[in-house]
């Protein structure tokens, strides 16, 4: 068993190890290309690459120490840095924004676009419960781990750390290559945007501190959540119903204070779909030698 298990760990790793030379392969072409030193950047990620490789070293036993909880999580808190590194690869490597792609798109099919159609019933008070209903995503992650590795047995805490590895790698290599600022600022000359109550330009304020753009394609919350909110759905009938009202409540908020387009979340939410999916074949085709179980 322990055996599969550190098979378990080291395919997270490797995922971790291909998104970590992907993004430094997008630099070094464009550092060629474009005939400048993206030098740090390389360092950054070599220096990613390497404190994987030394992770996979730590000694591994069945007990939840918090070593143990470091060598099975650094995954997740490893996606968080090279999230709010993204910002700053976005300025360098300055691939124009494809907001007008994203526009035309929604505008053609609805014939409007989604933000627009949504001002006309804006209120303050819708604000202001529109953004606490958008905070209530992270709970949806913390809520997870907090479950899912105080279960006796760890492996299905270990397949969600490798789904969320697996869709946070994509949504950021995809916001890498398909960089949006979203309907808050490409539509900001087309119609006014602001209207804020205490609380939503209390939560608006911290919000724009801790996330590093506005918008993103795909955007990486929306996987998260999703992910998150699939995990726990295993957990019992509470947790279907709470995480179901999370994972509308963001959906909702990101459409409707402008934060992201329609694509955005369709786009999450079937990566997060395609993550659990390969999660589970994965991990219950390595421990149980069986078919895999997508419940």
């Amino acid at each position: 068993m322990t055996e599969i298990r550190r098979a378990s760990y080291r395919l997270t790793d490797i995922v971790m190890l291909i998104y970590v030379i992907c993004q430094a392969s997008i630099f070094l072409y464009s550092g060629m290309v474009r005939g400048f030193s993206l030098g740090i950047f390389l360092f950054f990620y070599m220096v990613a690459a390497l404190f994987i490789g030394a992770i996979t070293f730590i000694p591994l036993s069945g007990e939840k120490t918090p070593l143990h909880f470091i060598r099975v999580s650094y995954p997740l808190f490893l996606m968080l840095l090279f999230y709010y590194v993204g910002d700053a690869q976005s300025r360098i490597l300055q691939i124009p924004p494809k907001d007008s792609i994203f526009n035309a798109i929604e505008k053609g099919l609805l014939g409007v676009y989604p933000t627009f159609a949504l001002q006309r019933i804006m209120e303050i008070w819708l604000n202001d419960l529109s953004y606490v209903l958008y905070a209530l995503g992270v709970l949806a992650p913390l809520t997870a781990i907090i479950v899912l590795y105080s279960k006796s047995d760890t492996r299905l805490y270990i397949n969600y750390v490798f789904a969320m590895a697996l869709g946070g790698s994509i949504c950021l290599l995809l916001q890498t290559l398909v960089p949006v600022v979203g309907p808050h600022e490409s539509l900001r000359n087309l119609y006014y945007l602001g209207i804020y109550g205490d609380v939503s330009d209390f939560i608006s304020f911290y919000m724009n501190r801790f996330a590093t753009v506005y918008g993103a394609f795909p955007a990486i919350y929306f996987c998260v959540v999703a992910i998150s909110s699939f995990y726990l759905w295993d957990s019992g009938k509470i947790y279907v119903f709470l995480t179901f009202i999370i994972l509308t409540s963001v959906y909702w908020g990101g459409v409707y204070l402008r934060y992201h387009y329609l694509l955005d979340g369709l786009a999450a939410l079937v990566i997060a779909f395609i993550s659990v999916a390969a999660a589970s074949y994965v991990y219950f085709k390595i421990t149980d030698g069986g078919e895999p179980d997508f419940t």
